[in-house]
Parts: C-alpha cells; sequence; structure tokens
C-alpha cells in the first residue's frame, strides 16, 4: 500500500472480543464489534477470520509461522 493512499484513510477507532477463548468447532464464534469513533460514514464492516500455524523446530529452535484466510464475512 503507498503512503498516499494511507493518509486518504479517514480516522476510526473501533473495538471487538470473541465471548470465549477456545472455540469448538460444532459451537458458533460469538462477540460483539462496536464503533466507538469514525470520520466517516460506515458503509460496511467485514469481520476476517485468520488462521496462524506455528511451528518450532526442535534442533535450531527456528520458529515458522503462517496465516490462512479461513473466511471473510460482511457483518454490517
Amino acid at each position: 500500500m503507498q503512503a498516499s493512499s494511507v493518509s486518504s484513510i479517514p480516522s476510526f477507532n473501533i473495538t471487538g472480543r470473541l465471548f470465549h477463548n477456545l472455540c469448538p468447532i460444532n459451537l458458533p464464534f460469538t462477540g460483539e464489534v462496536t464503533v466507538m469513533e469514525s470520520a466517516a460514514q460506515v458503509k460496511s464492516i467485514e469481520l476476517q477470520l485468520v488462521r496462524v500455524e506455528t511451528v518450532k523446530h526442535p534442533d535450531t529452535g527456528n520458529t515458522a509461522r503462517e496465516a490462512t484466510e479461513i473466511q471473510n464475512i460482511q457483518i454490517g
């Protein structure tokens, strides 16, 4: 992303939380998202679920991390 496009993003403050630390596959993800303030009208909100896998090599101690998008859903 170029610096000019970053500077054109209006200021905003959005908070959120999941209601559970562990999310079994047979239960829904539940939580809340709150728009605290926004310098521009909010037209939509998308929630992106990302799985991060971390593997540590036992001999070298090096760590490999990979993030994969699982779902992208419009919630508002």
